[in-house]
């Protein structure tokens, strides 16, 4: 059993990255109360902002998840995919905060739809590469806790779209209930990428070349005849 002290210390190591799914999540989350008030200026336009902001933070997590993933080859090609898949629903996003319902229905909801599936598939191809790489051994920890969350998502998804296409009166009120489910799960999954960025850190590398390049063999003759060999 671990010591108080000997868990604050464990704390303390953390990565700080962990909590970016987390503010993402939240922010996004808080944001989307505006929905409401995003008819007419200048309450669109502030809901515009948040969800320009929201659409960077959720992309970055997307990023570093892609950076965490990046040499593990059981899972290279389904990784680069997921980056390309959920930048359909960046741009879904973008769409959707950028132009006003009361200017155009059927672009905003198309981008919602755009979110709504690309997102769904990302978080599908993320449950299955958790399960695959089982990260510190917790990735069938985590990936039952992402197979129901996806579950979750394409069971309200399905009703919000049959909904959608089969409008009734008497089921009108279950319309929205089901689009803030469908937001809310897919927030709580992206949060759920904490759990493995408590693990990592990241970090951004720049160098300056000057001059031509040289290859490997180039740079050992070079280094051979400038530090002369020593007999022991």
């Amino acid at each position: 059993m671990l010591h108080p002290w000997d868990r604050v210390d464990t704390m303390c190591n953390l990565s700080p990255w962990a909590l970016l799914p987390l503010f993402s999540s939240g922010f996004t989350a808080a944001g989307f109360w505006l929905v409401d008030a995003a008819m007419f200026a200048p309450s669109s336009c502030i809901f515009s902002a948040v969800m320009n902001v929201s659409a960077f933070l959720l992309f970055a997590v997307v990023f570093l998840r892609y950076c965490q993933l990046k040499y593990r080859a059981d899972v290279h090609c389904l990784n680069m995919s997921g980056v390309v898949v959920f930048s359909f629903s960046f741009l879904g996003m973008l769409i959707t905060g950028n132009i006003p319902f009361a200017v155009d229905e059927i672009l905003p909801n198309n981008g919602s739809y755009m979110t709504f599936f690309a997102g769904l598939l990302y978080c599908w191809m993320q449950t299955i590469m958790t399960l695959k790489v089982n990260l510190k051994k917790e990735g069938k920890m985590v990936g039952l806790l992402r197979v129901l969350l996806s579950t979750a998502i394409t069971v309200c998804l399905t009703f919000y779209i049959y909904l959608m296409f089969h409008y009734s009166y008497e089921y009108d009120y279950l319309t929205p209930r089901f689009q803030w489910a469908v937001i809310m799960l897919y927030l709580v999954f992206f949060s759920t990428f904490a759990i493995e960025f408590r693990h990592y850190r990241f970090s951004i590398e720049c160098t300056e070349n000057s001059g031509d390049l040289l290859t490997k063999e180039e740079f050992i003759a070079t280094v051979s005849e400038k530090v002369p060999l020593q007999d022991h």
